[in-house]
């Protein structure tokens, strides 16, 4: 099975179909970035997305597995193909599914047992992480002079915090999940309210929110402060 092959042939199927990479995604209910992995050939669709992808991009799985459209004279002789290849890789999964799982074992019985010495040696922990509910959350992007910025705060002011990370490739900034943490005894350097401001040479024409576009190039935007 040639990834990178495949990879072409899902961007040049879309590009027909006149969808961008978040159109597409939205309609596999999935990430921009799992579309942009799958046409570089990084990586492929889970199995269960590949009927549904065939069907938006009107394919034959035979064809997706191929790579390629192909004729009806062609058909049979592609689909054994296919066949064999796949399951040589299925033999080659089920070898490294084993190496694995004999080292998630014997990781699973470390852990138990640092996790048991803990236990042991230290009082119980009342600190936990929570993931917020997004109706709670309200992020307003920004400019300051000739920078970008957002800020994020919770509506009930609960202290939260977050991670996020820069995409060069699509010059995308991803918020990722918030959390907020619930300990009583630890919570005065955590706030509710959070701005970031972009240094103006940071390229970011785009920042998105739990897979939501909250805000593209071009968008009009108000004085953070």
């Amino acid at each position: 099975m040639d990834q990178i092959k495949i990879g072409k042939f899902i961007a040049a199927l879309r590009k027909e179909k006149g969808y961008t990479q978040e159109q597409l995604a939205e309609k596999l209910s999935v990430s921009n970035k799992s579309i942009s992995r799958w046409e570089n050939g990084n990586t492929m669709p889970d199995l269960s997305l590949i009927p549904k992808l065939c069907e938006i991009l009107n394919i034959s799985i035979n064809e997706f597995l191929s790579g390629e459209r192909i004729d009806n004279s062609e058909y049979q002789k592609k689909l054994e193909e296919n066949i064999i290849i796949n399951m040589d890789l299925l033999k080659k999964k089920i070898r490294q599914i084993s190496k694995r799982l004999m080292l998630i074992i014997i990781s699973v019985f470390v852990l138990f047992l640092v996790a048991l010495f803990l236990f042991i040696g230290y009082k119980e922990l009342t600190y936990k992480k929570v993931y917020l509910d997004d109706n709670n959350i309200q992020i307003t992007v920004c400019k300051e002079k000739s920078n970008l910025g957002f800020t994020i705060s919770t509506k009930d002011e609960t202290p939260f915090l977050f991670n996020s990370y820069y995409e060069e490739e699509t010059k995308t900034y991803i918020i990722e999940k918030l959390f907020r943490y619930l300990d009583e005894n630890n919570l005065q350097d955590i706030s509710s309210t959070t701005t970031i401001l972009f240094d103006k040479k940071e390229k970011i024409e785009k920042i998105v929110y739990a897979d939501k576009v909250i805000y593209e190039l071009g968008d009009e935007l108000s004085n953070c402060n």
